[in-house]
């Protein structure tokens, strides 16, 4: 392994003959919707299978729609749907699986809404078809870049608003950063503005607030680490100083209640590194990392933290693989120490924007090839197979009584960990069938402390359910009783 410095960066080029092993690819597939098809979302199902959502499109200079694709667990194509209109653009960024089996789709729009183009929800039903719609913005253009479900059965979309000044087109003279929060029926709670020219990705955190990291433009050094309360409200914000070229696609908050965030840094037009930024709980910048080869383009698009408190990134990379670029997934140590690297794709162009860890400590991207959806499932990881999981003694987490109980339409339930293990909470009927899968909402390896996450049940009858919770090795049940 070789290092450069660049200014305080640290950067590390990988190797052949790392001293770790690393997985290989064990499938991958295409998904040929029209001729121009990007995917930019990939979440793991209720079912074990996966959803990716992004964008289709006839041709290069064709309108775009929202597309969404449903597989099972060996990424076979189940069904496609595609919205939008003929006309115009409309964009899809993020993908959420809700606990009743519904999707919900978020971007922004050109054919529909207010504005110029606006932030767009859609709500889809298991079978992808269309169930609800919902528009954010006013006469001025509003662009949604990233969305989550919120763990009261909301959700908070972010992206930026523009203002516009003077008759000259386009007319955009000002933009800043935009939050919106919506109850669970996509109807707008608040929305606030932030001094950034967009936002790219959010977290909500362990208190109910929010991360979200923000570009402000493509200046030098020009990206913001914002903190806010669950009302939005400013808590602190952490610019990043860097003497090159710097954009941030991806946040994540770390099982120490910390911060990692993903993207690029470099000079000029090619010659830009993956960038890994790692801060504290108040937004000190503890430590940065860059990962690429010289005098090319490597960017890092997703970021998950591995069981070992490592992390496990995606991209892609102009300085390794076969192709032109190839899709890239690398996997770091906790201080950001490379571990191995792994390009994915053919002699083409294959980039990866999603990123998900699979129940067998594997990994899955999704991304385009040729203007396909891409999706790459990989064998289990060697370092995280070689690091045992947590072992809970029965006393070490607990599962609270539910409130209320019963309950007409939402339940809230409480449980807590003495100390941070996988976990897993979901809701079953008395033939045992799963019905909702609540483990998205706090992730699948929570801190040590108290959580609580809130079930809606509209939509599903009255009668007796179990809530089952699973940490480490242990498991404990309770019963829940619908009313209406």
């Amino acid at each position: 392994m070789n290092a450069r410095i660049i200014g305080l960066v640290v950067g590390v080029v990988f190797a052949a003959g790392m001293a770790w092993g690393q997985p290989e690819v064990e499938w991958e597939r295409t998904y040929d919707n029209l001729s121009r098809d990007v995917c930019y979302s990939l979440i793991s199902t209720l079912e074990d299978g996966y959803a990716l959502a992004g964008i289709s499109r006839a041709g290069f200079s064709d309108p775009a729609d929202f597309c969404i694709v449903k597989t099972d667990d060996r990424g076979t194509q189940l069904w496609t749907k595609s919205f939008g209109s003929p006309q115009n653009d409309d964009v899809c960024y993020d993908l959420v699986q809700t606990g009743n089996g519904e999707f919900a789709l978020g971007g922004n729009t050109y054919s529909y809404g207010e504005g110029e183009n606006d932030f767009w929800m859609l709500i889809v039903d298991e079978d992808g078809d269309s169930l609800s719609s919902h528009t954010y913005g006013a006469v001025r253009a509003d662009y949604c870049n990233a969305m989550i479900q919120t763990v009261d059965d909301g959700f908070a979309l972010a992206g930026s608003r523009w203002y516009w000044v003077g008759e000259n087109w386009p007319p955009r003279d000002s933009a800043n950063a935009c939050l919106i929060k919506t109850d669970p029926n996509g109807t707008t709670e608040w929305v606030r503005e932030y001094r950034a020219s967009e936002f790219m990705s959010l977290t909500q955190t362990n208190d109910g607030g929010f991360a979200l990291i923000g570009n402000n433009g493509l200046g030098l050094g020009a990206v913001t680490i914002f903190r806010v309360n669950s009302q939005g409200d400013s808590l602190w914000s952490t610019p990043f100083e860097a003497d090159e070229v710097t954009i941030v696609y991806d946040i994540i908050e770390t099982r120490d209640r910390g911060f990692a965030v993903i993207g690029r840094t470099g000079h000029g037009e090619r010659d830009h590194d993956l960038l890994l930024l790692k801060l504290n709980s108040d937004g000190e910048i503890l430590w940065s990392r860059t990962y690429g080869g010289a005098g090319n383009t490597d960017v890092g698009r997703s970021i998950r933290q591995t069981p070992d408190g490592g992390y496990a990134m995606a991209g892609y990379t102009y300085s390794f693989g076969a192709g032109d670029d190839n899709g890239w997934l690398i996997r770091v140590n906790a201080d950001g120490d490379s571990l191995w690297s792994l390009p994915c794709g053919g002699n083409g162009s294959d980039d990866f924007m999603s990123l998900v860890i699979t129940p067998d400590s594997g990994y899955a991207m999704a991304g385009q090839s040729g203007g396909d959806f891409y999706l790459v499932k990989t064998t289990p990881d060697p370092v995280s197979v070689r690091e045992p999981h947590s072992t809970l003694s029965p006393l070490t987490f607990k599962l609270f009584p539910a409130f209320p109980n019963p309950f007409n339409s939402t339940v809230t339930i409480p449980f807590g960990l003495d100390e941070s293990a996988p976990t897993r909470l979901a809701i079953f009927d008395p033939l045992g069938r799963r019905v909702a899968d609540l483990t998205g909402r706090f992730g699948d390896r929570p801190y040590a402390g108290n959580h609580s996450v809130v079930w809606n049940a509209n939509g599903m009858p009255a009668g007796q359910y179990i809530i089952r919770l699973e940490a480490g090795n242990q498991q404990l049940t309770q019963r829940l009783s619908l009313v209406k």
